[in-house]
């Protein structure tokens, strides 16, 4: 869940294509698991936090090989 999570925000934020848009919601990714580490009783785990930040960044590349596929058959 948290991969597909993660892979729609990297896809919405690549949409907007604003760099801004993409670091800040990179930056949020960060601070959220932060804030969860120390609001949380127990430990945390950063494998759920690279998974996190894996997806945001498959999400990114999806769009990207998205839109070089629609460009190709357009030229066809």
């Amino acid at each position: 869940m948290t991969v597909v999570i993660a892979m729609v925000l990297g896809l919405v934020s690549g949409l907007s294509r604003s760099a801004a848009t993409i670091a800040v919601v990179a930056l949020l990714l960060a601070v959220v698991f932060l804030v969860a580490t120390m609001v949380s009783a127990g430990p945390t785990s950063l494998i759920a936090f690279l998974v996190a930040v894996g997806g945001y960044n498959l999400g990114l590349v999806n769009l990207l090989l998205l839109a070089l596929a629609i460009n190709r058959i357009r030229a066809i």
